[in-house]
């Protein structure tokens, strides 16, 4: 194949609570992202930033578009679209936990440290859709990397604040993989 595109499409179902942070605080101390239409989802860049963890560096640098050149430009742009990863129900349920900083040195809770944040709930499954861009010099590169990925997805992935406590436990099912030769 010189020119063409792998597809890969998945569902991700939510295990654990997953706190994906929008920066704002209308709601709790740390609110989770929601899109235009008020439902939350996880952004491809948090995606793909937990994916190329997987992926050999010198592969990752080369096909992602890490690569630069002496003027610190980048060479060529990813060979690796992805989608925004939405829930397949359009009833995202978040909630609003409580939280209490503790100091590292006694263990005891600091003086004014409860804060309170957003969630969303286990349950719900969210669509993957990446595309590889395949030309013929990246041809084996994006082979390597498709590789990568349905490796990474055959155990949990975990994305998103507070993976270390067991947040944002994602478990893969019904991975497809598609190869259009243009």
């Amino acid at each position: 194949m010189k020119n063409g595109r792998f597809i890969l499409k998945a569902k991700l179902d939510l295990l654990s609570p997953l706190l994906i942070g929008s920066g704002k605080s209308d709601i709790s101390d740390r609110d989770v992202l929601l899109d235009s239409e008020g439902e939350a989802y996880i952004p491809a860049t948090s995606f793909l930033g937990v994916l190329s963890r997987q992926i050999d560096k010198t592969v990752a640098d080369s096909f992602l578009g890490h690569n630069v050149d002496r003027d610190n430009q980048p060479l060529h742009q990813s060979y690796l679209i992805c989608d925004d990863l939405h829930p397949i129900s359009k009833d995202t349920s978040c909630v609003v936990r409580d939280g209490i900083r503790l100091n590292s040195e006694s263990g005891l809770v600091e003086n004014s440290a409860k804060f309170d944040f957003q969630v969303i709930e286990p349950g719900l499954c969210f669509t993957l859709n990446l595309e590889f861009i395949v030309t013929e010099p990246t041809y084996e590169e994006a082979k390597q990397v498709l590789a990568n990925c349905l490796a990474a997805m055959q155990k949990p992935i975990y994305i998103g604040g507070k993976t270390s406590s067991g947040f944002g436990c994602l478990r893969s099912k019904d991975i497809e993989v598609y190869q259009y030769d243009f």
